[in-house]
């Protein structure tokens, strides 16, 4: 299955789209200290979406992802990333939002929408993220403990 832009674009205007509950944060196993999490986006539309997010306090990052089930990433807020850049070689921000391009996948960015997120406020950048991805989240966030 392909994702065209204007889907993509249907997916990220669409305001149906929440969270229920809260959310804590878990061992991310793969990548200690750090701390993971996931829950399910639901919407009033069919499209099947998850958040991720993952904090990496000893690369001093942040990251939150919406995945489409089939496709992947889509829409993903990167907070602390030196060096990142787009396919054209363009450098970005340390803080900045990845959005689906049918040409570029999930790795074009661009550093539109709130870029005042800091990787160790993992809360106030999570509420930066659901106003620009537009998902409300009807819980809290807990603090990443390590």
């Amino acid at each position: 299955m392909a994702l065209s832009d204007a889907e993509f674009e249907e997916i990220l205007s669409d305001r149906t789209k929440q969270i229920v509950g809260d959310i804590r944060w878990f061992p991310d196993i793969d990548h200690l200290p750090g701390m993971e999490f996931q829950a399910e986006i639901s919407s009033d539309s069919d499209w099947q979406l998850t958040v991720y997010g993952s904090w990496y306090p000893h690369r001093e990052t942040l990251f939150f992802t919406v995945v489409l089930a089939d496709i992947g990433a889509v829409l993903r807020m990167c907070v602390g990333f030196k060096g990142h850049k787009n396919p054209d070689g363009t450098p970005l921000a340390p803080v900045h939002f990845h959005r689906w391009t049918t040409q570029h996948g999930d790795h074009w960015a661009d550093e539109s929408g709130d870029n005042t997120a800091s990787w160790d406020q993992p809360g106030p950048a999570w509420r930066q993220f659901c106003a620009e991805a537009r998902i409300l989240h009807l819980g809290t966030l807990s603090e990443p403990r390590t």
